[in-house]
């Protein structure tokens, strides 16, 4: 397998300008994103995933839908952020 194929494509940014770009599209799509879940019908007592939580800003959100009852669950490909994000998501219903 080629080298460049063990690799995230995406993680070739340095992590200032990643989380830059990140917070970015956080701004352009969380409102709309958090609709989209209202509208699913995610409640107190769920348990959701988000696939590529990033800088962390929707599971924190969905953390706070679902309730200490709930659970939210973050995966991502890349690691790099995952001390950021446990710092940011000081919740008991988080794994990440």
């Amino acid at each position: 397998m080629p080298e460049q194929a063990d690799q995230y494509f995406a993680d070739h940014a340095s992590s200032a300008s990643e989380v830059e770009r990140l917070g970015r599209i956080c701004k352009m799509y969380d409102a709309w994103t958090q609709q989209q879940i209202f509208r699913a019908g995610v409640i107190a007592g769920d348990t959701v995933a988000e696939i590529g939580f990033g800088t962390g800003s929707m599971l924190l959100w969905l953390s706070s839908q679902v309730g200490d009852e709930g659970a939210a669950h973050g995966y991502d490909l890349t690691s790099r952020f995952v001390d950021t994000d446990l710092a940011i998501l000081p919740r008991n219903n988080v794994e990440v």
